[in-house]
């Protein structure tokens, strides 16, 4: 009877130690892996927070104001996982147009990263681009709205007051004609008798003369002998950027043509270079010149005489 016993116990105190154990391990474990699930969305995690808006370069928006653009996402935070993010190809999402509106606006290269980001929210954030890890980009009935990283936004923001402060330098090149000038006397150092309005100018009609708007944002390019009020041959595109780069004001249009104005000392004169891009010479004139003024009526003109051109 008591062997009987034996048999019976030594299976049963077995059987019970193997069900203690299994029992006993997921209770060991569960805290183990929730915690390592919590470092790994602290870790693979950014917040984004509203950075600017602006509209597509190539067309005029008439669905917000400015302000109200700005104002539409200004309290909107999106916090990003690496899980949600998806490499993909730059043109299959923004065509060439786009890209480049970005570009100057964002300063981006062409070799940026582009992701696509899922998200669960609803239109328009369900598919958010993640550009080099730093902006998100919302596009939404004719403007981007970008987001940052709340780092890179403190930096931004602190970049275009400074940008702000120095375009005021330039005021005085804004919304008004710009008048090309040309060396006519090298030997004279007052600079109302050493530059001056040439015969090609005045004459041959054969040199351009520009208009920055600073309100509309556009750069309108054309000849000198034409009414500005009605200018019919003429160039114009819209500015995508205005910045201050080592003392001089740098524009940038969708056209790609990229000029500079450097502002000669304590006197109303800009020294204007082609930084990339073609200056455009069709209708407008061949001469272009790299001086330009805002004030031509205060530098002598050459007298045409009897010459019609």
């Amino acid at each position: 009877m008591i062997q009987h016993i034996k048999y019976f116990i030594i299976p049963l105190l077995i059987f019970t130690s193997v069900s203690c154990q299994q029992s006993t391990k997921p209770t060991k474990e569960k805290p183990v892996k929730s915690e390592n699930i919590s470092n790994i969305t602290v870790k693979d995690s950014r917040v984004f927070v509203f950075y600017k808006s602006f509209g597509f370069c190539n067309s005029a928006v008439d669905y917000f104001t400015q302000k109200e653009a700005d104002d539409l996402y200004a309290d909107k935070t999106f916090n990003i996982k690496k899980s949600e993010e998806k490499e993909i190809d730059l043109f299959s999402v923004l065509d060439e147009e786009k890209w480049n509106c970005l570009k100057e606006n964002l300063n981006l290269q062409n070799t940026s990263q582009i992701k696509v980001v899922k998200t669960k929210e609803d239109f328009p954030f369900d598919n958010l681009l993640l550009i080099n890890d730093k902006y998100l980009l919302v596009s939404r009935d004719g403007y981007f709205f970008v987001f940052a990283t709340k780092e890179k936004q403190k930096i931004l923001v602190s970049d275009e007051k400074n940008d702000r402060d120095n375009l005021e330098n330039f005021t005085s090149l804004f919304n008004v004609k710009l008048t090309g000038l040309s060396v006519v006397n090298n030997k004279k150092k007052n600079i109302y008798e050493k530059y001056g309005l040439d015969f090609t100018m005045l004459c041959n009609c054969n040199s351009p003369s520009m208009y920055v708007s600073n309100t509309s944002k556009y750069l309108t390019i054309f000849n000198y002998c034409d009414n500005q009020a009605d200018v019919k041959n003429k160039f114009t595109s819209k500015i995508t950027k205005l910045e201050v780069v080592n003392k001089k004001l740098v524009l940038s249009t969708v056209s790609g043509l990229k000029i500079s104005f450097e502002k000669f000392e304590n006197e109303n004169l800009f020294e204007m270079k082609v930084l990339e891009g073609k200056f455009p010479l069709k209708y407008v004139g061949t001469d272009v010149k790299s001086i330009y003024t805002t004030q031509p009526e205060k530098f002598k003109k050459v007298n045409c005489g009897d010459y019609s051109g």
